[in-house]
């Protein structure tokens, strides 16, 4: 085969091979829709604008979503854990923390990690968490009003006192 029959074949490789990426050559032509919001597409990206003297709009377009506005802080109240620790005895066994700080609105939960039951029991019987079982969680306290708190266990009242302290 001669040098001269090496390049036509080759041009004919070349032009086949091309000949294959036409669309990437023509312009493409596709429908505008509107659409709410980003949407996914498969034709690929977008060609340039075609008047290369066209400037950007510095004006938003009028589909343009709002913007999100600032996030702040949570209004979602929170819920505070007092753990129950275990003593050499059920009647010396501690509330940690001794004494939590919350928000009013914010709720307590007690979690018994003692062998023996507890409870936590404000010391006017305002409110009472009832028995609270060896491994268990008390149900939640929501505490409404600011001021302090001071609660023991109605089995073992050497236990303590301990205070939820509830800030405006």
């Amino acid at each position: 085969m001669g040098r001269r029959s090496i390049c036509l074949v080759a041009m004919l490789l070349v032009s086949l091979a091309l000949g294959g990426c036409v669309e990437f050559f023509e312009p493409r032509v596709t429908e505008e829709t509107e659409t709410e919001g980003p949407t996914a597409t498969s034709d690929g990206p977008k060609d340039p604008p075609s008047d290369p003297t066209a400037q950007p709009s510095s004006e938003p377009e009028p589909d343009d979503p709002e913007p999100s506005p600032e996030p702040g802080p949570s209004d979602e109240p929170s819920t505070h854990t007092v753990t129950i620790e275990p003593g050499l005895d059920c009647s010396i066994s501690s509330y940690d923390p001794a004494e939590v700080t919350i928000t009013v609105g914010d709720r307590v939960v007690w979690k018994n990690e003692d062998t023996c039951p507890h409870t936590a029991t404000e010391e006017d019987d305002a409110w009472d968490t009832k028995n609270i079982d060896a491994g268990a969680t008390s149900k939640a306290i929501t505490f409404d009003t600011a001021g302090t708190y001071s609660y023991v266990c109605k089995y073992h009242p050497d236990m303590g006192p301990a205070k939820v302290v509830v800030e405006a």
